[in-house]
């Protein structure tokens, strides 16, 4: 091709296709950041990024919304670069779409569990996304630029802010001592400093003295705690459970209601309303009841489960029914789990997904 000739080819039909690509990713980042949560990834990602970087759930979900976000960023910033990383993600999403169809998944979890799209519906869209992308041949179209260090530096602002955004707006019991944290705690710790700094003689005088109904006077009314932020998320350590008071467990933190209304000594189970395996577990134990034993019934909710199918459609006698208090995004814990109760003191725990095969 001569230089005549690449001039005339025009960049609009690539741009068209990047934007449109770059959009639909940036709508998935978006969706996931407000409305999915950890549980929503699919779990071939979950396994993947587990066995590679040994990232938790909650890591694996941040980075997928960071990573989405850096390539949306670039692929509109540097299109000639950012078009081959639009490409590569969505080849991702098609090996991930394609893995959920044949497992017969009936969301994708693209974006979250309120808005359910089959994997088949996903992939009609992001393949096509793909193709016009390619169709397009960005590589041909787009021409070559001068190195200028702005775009890198826009770039490297959007990383910051790609980092910055999965934990401003998400947050969970497992973030104390993470790096994100550190600003937060410089703040407190400086503030701290600059109130022990101050001269005695500047601080404000003490408060009235408050005189009880007996007359006596007790010192300054002290300021009722602040009660602490709700957590978005919360991971469930159920191993960390055993031999404690139920009161004293994350059960007895997050339930809804009072934790002693249970029977003091059952089989507790945790379950979702839309798990498949929790559907296959309950419908096992109503076919063959656990013997001379109470059985306690804990669901696990996230704002929004209530507009869920649920899939429990035949569970074993129970002697209690109730839930943990429901989270933006829940809890962590592939359920079902199950744990053993005597005398209000959980005895033992059981990963029952686990010995299920999956």
């Amino acid at each position: 091709m001569s230089e005549n000739e690449s001039v005339r080819i025009s960049p609009v039909p690539a741009w068209i296709g990047i934007i449109l690509a770059a959009t639909w990713v940036g709508a998935g980042a978006v969706f996931k950041l407000m409305e999915a949560g950890p549980n929503d990834l699919p779990p071939l990602f979950l396994d993947r990024v587990d066995a590679w970087f040994n990232w938790t759930t909650i890591e694996a979900y941040r980075w997928a919304v960071t990573i989405e976000i850096v390539i949306v960023a670039t692929a509109l910033i540097r299109p000639r670069i950012g078009w081959i990383l639009l490409a590569l993600q969505y080849v991702a999403f098609l090996v991930i779409l394609m893995n959920l169809q044949l497992s017969g998944a009936t969301s994708c979890g693209c974006f979250g569990g309120v808005v359910p799209v089959k994997p088949l519906e996903m992939i009609s869209v992001d393949a096509p996304l793909l193709l016009i992308l390619l169709f397009t041949k960005p590589w041909k179209r787009l021409p070559k630029r001068a190195f200028n260090p702005m775009p890198w530096i826009a770039i490297a602002l959007a990383a910051i802010g790609a980092l910055w955004a999965p934990h401003h707006f998400f947050t969970t019991n497992m973030d104390d001592g993470r790096w994100f944290a550190f600003w937060e705690t410089f703040h407190e710790g400086h503030g701290m400093t600059l109130v022990a700094k101050q001269n005695p003689d500047e601080r404000p005088p003490p408060g009235p003295e408050v005189v009880q109904n007996d007359g006596d006077p007790k010192g300054t009314k002290p300021e009722p705690p602040t009660p602490p932020p709700v957590d978005d998320f919360v991971m469930l350590d159920p191993h960390s459970w055993v031999d404690q008071m139920i009161d004293q467990t994350q059960i007895g933190t997050y339930f809804d209601g009072d934790v002693f209304a249970l029977p003091g000594t059952a089989h507790v189970i945790l379950y979702r309303r839309n798990c498949g395996h929790c559907q296959e577990h309950l419908m096992e134990l109503a076919l063959n009841p656990i013997p001379d034993q109470q059985v306690v019934l804990i669901e696990l909710r996230a704002d929004g489960d209530e507009q869920l199918t649920d899939m429990i459609d035949m569970k074993p006698q129970t002697d209690f029914m109730g839930q943990l208090k429901s989270l933006p995004k829940g809890y962590g814990l592939q359920t079902p789990w199950s744990f053993e109760v005597e005398g209000y003191i959980v005895t033992s725990v059981t990963d029952v997904r686990s010995e299920m095969g999956d």
